[in-house]
């Protein structure tokens, strides 16, 4: 679960250490104004993470399964 806090902007940058390097994660923002989920699909970690812009700029919480 990853914090990401309001900015002028939808892509934010976020640097993490995971313990389960080169695996695929099932990602989805949620939105705690809402309280609902937007499912991003699936991403992978290699050497980086790139995860997909926020739906607007405003908070969110990043959840990989």
């Amino acid at each position: 679960v990853v914090y990401v806090p309001k900015t002028t902007e939808n892509t934010a940058f976020v640097s993490l250490r995971l313990a389960a390097k080169k695996v695929a994660y099932q990602a989805r923002w949620f939105n705690p104004r809402t309280g609902e989920f937007t499912d991003c699909g699936t991403v992978s970690w290699t050497d980086s993470l790139t995860v997909p812009d926020r739906p607007d700029a405003m908070d969110w919480v990043l959840v990989l399964d």
